[in-house]
């Protein structure tokens, strides 16, 4: 892939299928770009994901769930927060524990970063409200 056009229309679908605003294009670009580095691409004969060949282990994909979909996490007193899913800092998705995911909290407007989450991969709260 080409970062032009196509990521654009890509990062562009995301946000269709998510309901979430175009003020998080460049989170879904950022989104793209990893998901791109940890797809397996053929290079010599083998598939390689480039995160691999630039870190030499693979990619953790647990942590590139669909892009805006309803995660919950736990606040540090204990209860438990609903947020839309941003993805994790570039520099981290290859990491096999990722320090923190990217979230956005619809009520406060706010992203933060969350050490902790679970994924609802097929709940997209932005575009079908949260329960």
């Amino acid at each position: 892939m080409n970062f032009g056009a196509e990521a654009l229309q890509q990062a562009q679908e995301y946000l269709q299928t998510s309901g979430l605003p175009e003020e998080f294009t460049m989170q879904a670009m950022m989104y793209v770009s990893a998901r791109h580095n940890s797809t397996p691409f053929e290079r010599g004969g083998t598939f390689e994901a480039p995160i691999t060949r630039a870190l030499g282990k693979p990619p953790n994909k647990d942590c590139l769930q669909p892009f805006g979909c309803l995660v919950e996490y736990k606040t540090p007193k204990g209860a438990t927060q609903k947020a839309v899913f941003l993805g994790v800092d570039i520099g981290m998705f290859g990491e096999k524990d990722p320090p923190a995911f990217n979230v956005y909290d619809p009520k406060t407007k706010r992203e933060k970063q969350v050490a902790k989450v679970e994924f609802f991969p097929n709940k997209f709260p932005m575009r079908d409200g949260f329960d």
